[in-house]
């Protein structure tokens, strides 16, 4: 199909003057029509789509900013509330450090009271608890001997005996009788002290020889 117009004269010289020919074309002017048709159907479909997300927008945005607010607001007292809270525990914290101090104050003035006027037995039982650890150091003792094993080859072995197990038993008694004689110190009736004290150095155990 022939889409250029009749026309008389000299061909067009230059492409301006053949887009000039096929603007007078009928095929032209309708596809011109029909792009135009296309571009206003598609820009009033655009200006819809335009005008709804406005209108969504109007009802969503100051809901979620309504929202933002109301988190905002609620974190503002979440954090007082917080603030609050550890002045609180900061207080209570406070209050327990100064009962516990005076507590601790008072505890210790009472104990001393009731440690200076202890049974003077006592003093004397700790310190010679003190020499008696000092003696079960010293009472340590071992000795090494060779001995035949094999009557047939000659062998022998070197052999070892000590008393440590011994030596600790006594150490460890001692030290628990100081802290019994000392437990006694806070005792309000000291009569019985003596008699107690004296049974704490029977039963300690001796030293084991080699």
């Amino acid at each position: 199909m022939n889409i250029v117009p009749r026309f008389s004269g000299a061909a067009p010289a230059d492409d301006r003057g053949i887009l000039d020919v096929l603007r007078g074309s009928e095929m032209v002017r309708k596809a011109a029509a029909e792009r135009d048709a296309a571009v206003t159907t598609f820009r009033a479909t655009a200006a819809k789509k335009l005008a709804e997300l406005d209108a969504a927008a109007g009802k969503l945005f100051p809901k979620l900013r309504a929202e933002r607010e109301a988190a905002i607001k609620a974190a503002h007292a979440a954090e007082r509330a917080w603030r609050e809270a550890c002045d609180r525990a900061q207080n209570a914290q406070n209050d327990l450090s100064r009962a516990s101090h005076k507590h601790t104050a008072e505890l210790q003035e009472v104990e001393a009271q009731l440690i200076s006027t202890a049974s003077p037995e006592i003093a004397i039982f700790l310190a010679e608890m003190d020499n008696e650890w000092d003696k079960a150091l010293r009472a340590f003792a071992f000795h090494r001997s060779s001995e035949v094993t094999n009557m047939i080859t000659g062998r022998r072995e070197d052999r070892t005996v000590n008393n440590a197990a011994s030596v600790e038993a006594r150490k460890s008694a001692i030290r628990d009788a100081q802290e019994q004689a000392r437990a006694m110190r806070l005792e309000p009736d000291q009569s019985t002290v003596p008699a107690r004290l004296q049974e704490l150095r029977a039963n300690l155990p001796a030293v084991r020889g080699l």
